[in-house]
């Protein structure tokens, strides 16, 4: 007896076909078309850091609960060259807890140098321009109300002092993408609006030791200004890039953890994202600016590193 096209089918196992796998996304080849053309770009910077830990704080009235962390906000404008970031136009914006700012004016009227111009930067926004590798200030911590000239910088300076990877510092971004340990499809990411600009992504991570990096990275070494800090040449820094699927890179994240206990280094737990949107069409020039007379102790991030 035959049996019947429905029971033929019934019996039949059918297997799935396996879900196309994703092409990989190039972002290296993305940056050096983004590089190629000069592109300019808008930036929106996040950082934060621990403090070190003040025994005054042991003294404030229960329930005060001050945050450890001082947090940076960058906001503006770059564009691209030969070099990476040729110029660059940011408003830079440093908080802190009250009571930390408290402490600083003490000190400062004690005769402190180093917190007085923290103080300075801590409670009035500061903007930098970097063009033709040369950078430019306007701000309180520099003791004029124009702008005044810095002398040589590269033109992510701005940036980088709070965002230790350069990602436009090709040969950089291609070691790091090599050593990846995650590089797969990822979901919505959120750009400088604050808002998701793409709704399907790829994601890229991986660690890398300060002392791998340092050996690797001339920005990073231009960051630093001079040897690692001996606590910090073998603490990791977990990195993640999340681009859109031509590649184009839509956020660097870096996140750095000193430990709680490490009382030799003046920062710990260093967090930073940066977010890039690619539709600015806008120029960085040169200011007419003094020369500056001293330049203030640095609240960069990497000064700590030293």
């Amino acid at each position: 007896m035959k049996k019947s096209l429905a029971a033929v089918m019934a019996a039949v196992v059918i297997i799935p076909a396996a879900p196309a796998q994703a092409a990989s996304v190039d972002v290296v080849r993305a940056v050096e078309k983004l590089v190629a053309a000069g592109a300019a770009g808008r930036v929106w910077q996040f950082a934060s850091a621990a403090m070190p830990h003040d025994p005054r704080m042991d003294d404030l009235p229960r329930g005060s609960f001050p945050s450890t962390s001082f947090h940076v906000h960058t906001r503006g404008i770059l564009r691209l060259g030969r070099s990476g970031i040729v110029s660059s136009d940011l408003r830079r914006e440093v908080k802190a807890n009250y009571w930390h700012v408290h402490f600083l004016k003490e000190d400062a009227a004690n005769g402190d140098r180093r917190d007085a111009d923290l103080v300075k930067v801590f409670t009035r926004p500061q903007r930098l321009r970097t063009v033709g590798g040369v950078q430019y200030a306007n701000g309180p911590a520099y003791g004029q109300k124009g702008w005044v000239n810095l002398g040589k910088a590269p033109g992510g300076a701005g940036l980088h002092g709070d965002q230790v990877i350069d990602i436009f510092e090709q040969p950089t971004l291609k070691a790091l993408i090599a050593k990846a340990t995650i590089n797969r499809p990822s979901g919505a990411i959120v750009g400088v609006d604050n808002r998701a600009v793409v709704k399907k992504s790829w994601t890229i991570r991986g660690t890398i030791t300060l002392t791998e990096l340092f050996k690797l990275s001339p920005a990073f070494r231009e960051m630093v200004g001079g040897p690692l800090h001996p606590r910090m040449r073998n603490l990791s820094l977990m990195w993640g890039i999340s681009a859109d699927l031509s590649g184009r890179p839509i956020v660097v994240q870096t996140v750095l953890r000193t430990g709680k206990e490490d009382t030799d280094l003046e920062i710990g737990n260093v967090v930073s994202a940066t977010r890039y949107g690619w539709d600015a069409k806008a120029a960085v020039t040169a200011p007419t600016a003094m020369r500056v007379k001293r330049v203030p102790f640095g609240d960069d991030i990497t000064d700590f590193f030293r």
